[in-house]
C-alpha cells in the first residue's frame, strides 16, 4: 500500500469513528435512544399522513426517509460534512431497526 492509499484508508477510519461518535454520543445526548425516537416520529407522521398512507409507517421507514433527506441535501451546492456523517449513521440505524422489526434482533430480551 503506497502512502496516498494509506492516507485514504486513515481518512476512512477517521470518518467511521466520527460516525460512531455522532450516533453513539452526540445524537444520543440530543435525541435519546434511536429506537424510541424513530418510533415516536413514526407515531406523529402516521397521525399527520393518516389519510395518505395505505399502512402505518415503522421506525425503519422513518430512518429510511431520513437517509433520503440527507442524501438530497448532498445535492445542494457546497459541502456539509454533517450530511455524510448522518447518512452513514442512519444507514446503521436502519439496519438495526429492520432487524428488530423482522424479529432477527430483539429490543428487549426474549422470554
Amino acid at each position: 500500500m503506497d502512502h496516498l492509499e494509506e492516507k485514504r484508508y486513515q481518512q476512512l477510519e477517521e470518518f467511521n469513528r466520527d460516525v460512531l461518535d455522532t450516533v453513539n454520543i452526540d445524537r444520543h445526548k440530543q435525541h435519546g435512544d434511536f429506537l424510541e425516537n424513530h418510533k415516536n416520529i413514526a407515531d406523529f407522521w402516521n397521525i399527520i399522513l393518516r389519510e395518505k398512507l395505505k399502512q402505518e409507517l415503522t421506525a425503519s421507514d422513518i430512518s429510511s426517509c431520513m437517509i433520503a433527506l440527507k442524501f438530497a441535501r448532498t445535492m445542494a451546492p457546497g459541502y456539509n460534512a454533517d450530511n455524510y456523517l448522518d447518512l452513514a449513521g442512519y444507514a446503521g440505524i436502519t439496519k438495526i431497526l429492520k432487524q428488530i422489526e423482522n424479529g432477527d434482533l430483539y429490543d428487549t430480551p426474549p422470554e
